[in-house]
């Protein structure tokens, strides 16, 4: 017979944090009055949220402005944590509860001690049990709501280029070089297969009225917030309504993605500025992508050997001409690539390497570019390398094995 148990035993753990995270946002909702009365002046309270970014910059200079009209300071903190509500999330409880705060505010011992008391969920009455209410003792103490320790899992690997994420009750895989290009491009995996932006992923997540992934999505138990301060994750670049006139908004020629695009004035494709190679030039006005530079440039060539070519030095012509095979090689990848499992990313990690030694020029010779792309195919049987050694003989002007020996 099948056991149970210990699947029993884990929802009913879940539901306890459910139930015991429930109860802090009521009691925070109830006390707002009470904060607020606890709040004699507005430094270090309104720094410290600004500091740590529970509130925006405006947020913080309006409040700093209603004070300086003569607005009451209770008032104004009362209005800031209304505002707070509507996101709230554990980490907020440290940032009011600082060592600081409570230094300064001394009122605020009291409503601080009244979070470690039973609650009890009004809507059936059921009482927290023991070891939950010895949690939320705990996670007041310790101050350990940072990143939620209820759920915290520190197996997880946050430099891996792919990660799990949580939201509510939804799960999916965020993938960091697609987080990368915007908050508007689809960075998330869920567990059925869509894909999904990260405010997407949030609503699914029951978290609609929140507006505020960097708190409500989580990774391993932390925000993601916390994520991007420590490095682990990139800070997506803002998405202006006021576009440049190199933007656009179709879909990135070599992801497909959206996001902050910008547009080649000869053929129109529109491009991440990473995702390009070498990276977009964005203050150029009028600026051409790899491909029309090529087709540019291209002509009548002599044939050479292999070896002469990759004995060549990687001057301005050569470098062009890596960049664009490099290029058409992520076209075909990153098409295809995210269908498939994240173990196949470590052939686009590969990949990312050599972009990064080919846009810093860091190739002396075409023989080195030539070598690592090879290597690449060698260790993940990649399904382009037909094509790449098709366009590599074709660009370089390769002359066959077999066609020199018959000419002489």
């Amino acid at each position: 017979m099948v056991s149970f148990v210990p699947r029993m035993s884990t929802e009913y753990e879940n539901m306890e944090e459910r139930l015991l995270y429930e109860a802090i946002f009521r009691h925070f909702r109830r006390h707002k009055v009470e904060i607020s009365s606890a709040i004699k002046k507005p430094f270090p309270f309104l720094e410290g949220l600004c500091d740590r970014e529970f509130i925006t910059k405006k947020m913080y200079e309006d409040a700093q402005d209603s004070c300086r009209n003569l607005v009451p300071i209770q008032r104004v903190v009362y209005h800031v944590l209304s505002e707070l509500e509507k996101t709230f999330d554990l980490p907020l409880l440290e940032a009011l509860f600082s060592e600081v705060n409570m230094q300064e505010y001394p009122d605020l011992h009291g409503i601080y001690k009244s979070f470690e008391k039973d609650t009890v969920n009004p809507g059936n009455n059921f009482t927290l049990g023991k070891s939950t209410r010895q949690r939320s003792k705990n996670i007041m103490k310790k101050s350990s709501l940072s990143g939620s320790r209820m759920d915290r899992n520190e197996n997880v690997n946050f430099h891996s280029e792919i990660l799990p994420v949580t939201c509510g009750q939804a799960k999916g895989m965020l993938y960091k070089r697609k987080l990368k290009r915007g908050t508007l491009v689809k960075c998330i995996q869920s567990e059925g297969g869509d894909w999904m932006t990260l405010r997407e992923f949030e609503v699914n997540g029951g978290h609609e009225k929140s507006s505020n992934w960097k708190l409500s999505v989580r990774c391993g138990g932390r925000p993601l917030r916390w994520l991007i301060e420590e490095g682990f994750l990139p800070k997506p670049p803002r998405i202006y309504t006021k576009k440049k006139k190199l933007e656009n908004t179709d879909k990135c020629a070599v992801c497909l993605d959206e996001g902050r695009l910008f547009c080649c004035y000869i053929c129109l494709k529109t491009f991440h500025e990473d995702c390009h190679i070498p990276p977009v030039e964005t203050q150029r006005i009028l600026w051409t992508c790899t491909f029309c530079r090529m087709s540019m440039s291209s002509g009548s060539q002599q044939c050479h050997e292999e070896p002469e070519v990759l004995a060549r030095q990687m001057g301005p012509e050569e470098q062009l001409k890596c960049e664009f095979l490099l290029l058409k090689i992520y076209c075909c990848v990153e098409s295809s690539l995210f269908a498939k499992t994240p173990q196949n990313n470590d052939e686009l990690m590969g990949l990312d390497k050599i972009k990064k030694q080919l846009n810093e020029q860091g190739y002396p010779q075409v023989k080195e570019f030539v070598q690592d792309l090879r290597l690449i195919f060698q260790n993940h049987t990649a399904s382009y390398e037909a094509e790449f050694e098709k366009n590599f003989k074709e660009l370089f002007a390769i002359q066959e094995a077999n066609e020199s020996s018959s000419l002489v």
